[in-house]
Formats: structure tokens, sequence, C-alpha cells
């Protein structure tokens, strides 16, 4: 039962990648009575946006754990599901396709955890497709390149999609990831800080929107993302001691490091299963 397991959530104290691992599928648990073919239902309150966008992002944010779990070596016991969730997603013939993305569209925001799961994990998630579910996926996700976006930090889920395509050998809007580059170069205030915006907007999304999305690009074995300009290299600011070593003691935290307390306060007290979990942080074997 759960509660003699080991690594149940009653007596996890996330020192191994196991320990990691395990709590995220005992996370994710409950959703396996949830899953329709275009996601994961979770009820109806309260999105700006389609019920059926709500059903496909319930479904994205997962990704966001099982694509790091899968690249990591874990393994998922609803992959099946997941796997006809994306097929489905994308498959403009199919009932639970999720549509074309406009302008300022959510599905817009939920292509990133897609193209993170297919170009760190492909061996399951990209390389098994047939030529025709690829040509699907590529298709969905390129909207991003041709849609306008908002000055923020939907920017980076542009790259990170552009980011994918190159490191699957597909073709890449250079002139939109471009834009995107020089937007985001445009919002950054210095000493590790981004604008989310033009409206004096400093919230949490500096460590889950911009830090995080760059230190994947830059950890990746792409040339364009790792080339010497300011997007990439700020987030070099934040990451060397707080992805490695984890916050600092709350006496020594520079004003830098105060936007972490709040998301990232965990690292202090098990950074190794969270480094280890996901291969693309400096130092991760």
């Amino acid at each position: 039962m759960l509660q003699n397991n080991t690594h149940s959530k009653n007596n996890n104290h996330f020192i191994t990648r196991l320990d990691l691992q395990q709590n995220l599928k005992e996370l994710l648990e409950p959703l396996k009575d949830r899953a329709v073919i275009d996601g994961y239902y979770l009820g109806d309150a309260g999105a700006h946006y389609p019920p059926k966008t709500a059903v496909m992002e319930g479904f994205c944010r997962t990704l966001w754990g099982v694509g790091p779990l899968i690249a990591g070596g874990g393994d998922f016991p609803n992959l099946d599901v997941v796997l006809s969730i994306l097929k489905n997603g994308t498959n403009p013939d199919s009932d639970g396709y999720w549509g074309v993305s406009g302008n300022r569209d959510q599905r817009l925001v939920e292509k990133a955890s897609i193209a993170l799961t297919l170009m760190i994990a492909r061996e399951t998630f990209w390389d098994p497709l047939s030529p025709t579910e690829k040509n699907n996926m590529y298709q969905w996700l390129s909207v991003i390149e041709k849609r306008e976006l908002p000055p923020t930090n939907w920017h980076f889920f542009r790259i990170m999609v552009c980011t994918c395509f190159r490191e699957l050998g597909l073709p890449v809007d250079e002139k939109a990831e471009q834009e995107s580059f020089d937007l985001m170069d445009s919002l950054y205030k210095g000493d590790g800080w981004y604008e989310d915006g033009m409206r004096g907007n400093f919230d949490l999304y500096n460590p889950m929107g911009f830090h995080f999305t760059v230190s994947y690009g830059l950890n990746l074995q792409v040339p364009k993302i790792r080339r010497e300009r300011k997007t990439t290299l700020n987030a070099q600011n934040f990451s060397p001691t707080i992805l490695q070593h984890g916050l600092p003691p709350a006496e020594k935290q520079s004003p830098t490091d105060a936007v972490f307390v709040t998301v990232l306060e965990p690292l202090r007290f098990f950074p190794p299963a969270l480094l280890q979990i996901c291969p693309c942080f400096p130092g991760v074997r």
C-alpha cells in the first residue's frame, strides 16, 4: 500500500533522484481517470479561454514533469495515454485536434512543454512517430513562428519551439526567432532581472518563465542558442549558485536572489535530486 512505500509522499525526503521521480508520479497519478481524447478534463472552473483549451492546458502542463522524467531515465505508467493525446491533439483529422492557434492564444504557451519533451526525450516522443505524425506535430507547433505574441515571457516559448526544431533537424523561421531574441533582450534590465512586459512587471516569471527556459537552451548542444548574446547569458547571473548549490541562507541572500525564495526554496534541501532528474542542467550526468 502507498503508506508502506519508502518513497511515498508520506515519507519522501527528496534525497535521491528516485525520490523526486516517485513524487512526480504520485502527484500525477489521479489524472489517469481524467484523461479524454484531447487532454485532461479537470472541471469547469474559471479559465478565461474555451473549455477545450483548458483541457489541453491541463495535459500540457504535466509534460514539464513527464518529459524530464523520461529523459532522466524514469518511467511513467500512463505513457501510452500521453502519447495518444499528443498524436490526437496535433492531428487535424482527429476529434481531439487542438485546432490552429491564433494571435496571443493560450495554445501558443502550451507548445513550449511539448517542444521541450520532444527534444530531450526524442527516443520516446519523436523517433517512434510515423512521417505523417511527425509532420502533424511540426505543423501544429510551427504556428507560434507566425503569430503575434505579447511582449512578455511568451517569446521564450517561441525560442523553445525553434530550439526544438533545430534539435530535430526541422526548418526554423529564423526571422521569427530573431524577433523573439531581440524582444527578450529589450526586456532585460540587468543583474539577472527581466521586465515581464512593457508595464514594469517584475514577478515570479523571472525564475519560472525566463531563467528556467534559458537554462535549458544554454545547456543543449545548439550553437544558435549557445551564441554569446545577452539573452542566453543573463541566466548565468543566477544559475551557477542557484541551480547547482541551491539558495544561500536568508541572511546572505542578495537582492538578485530574492525572487527565487518563493519558487525555488526547496533547492536548499534537495538540489542533487532536482538537478539529477533533468539531464539539461549544468553538471548533470
